[in-house]
């Protein structure tokens, strides 16, 4: 699983033994973590290619080690990001059905809205 993106929306895996579905699942396990947060502290940003959100973010992946396809496989998806307390994470297609009510944070009047668009691959 080493070389497997399972960040990425497109993710699938094909396993020979029971054994091995769980040791992948096991590892994809001991990579996440819960954050709890409350609602009103959550934010949606737009991600675009060429944006200084992207450009940012590929620069701290880069520092962090960690890997920046999850950004580009962001972009190619849902091009949302959710920001809380200073930290920004990609927003991954299976989580768009539960995001009505989050705002999102628009820049130029540092305020918030309800509504949103989000672009969705059928």
């Amino acid at each position: 699983m080493n070389e497997a993106r399972v960040f990425e929306d497109s993710y699938s895996g094909v396993f020979r033994e029971q054994e091995d579905f769980f040791s992948c699942l096991h590892e994809i396990l001991g990579n996440s973590y819960w954050n709890r947060q409350k609602v009103r502290n959550l934010r949606l940003v737009p991600i675009t290619a060429g944006s200084k959100l992207e450009k940012e973010l590929r620069s701290q992946y880069a520092n962090d080690g960690i890997d920046d396809g999850i950004i580009t496989d962001t972009i190619a998806n849902t091009e949302l990001m959710l920001k809380y307390r200073g930290k920004v994470i990609p927003v991954r297609d299976c989580a768009i059905k539960s995001i009505s009510g989050i705002r999102i944070w628009n820049p130029k009047d540092d305020e918030c809205t309800i509504s949103i668009t989000a672009k969705l691959n059928s």
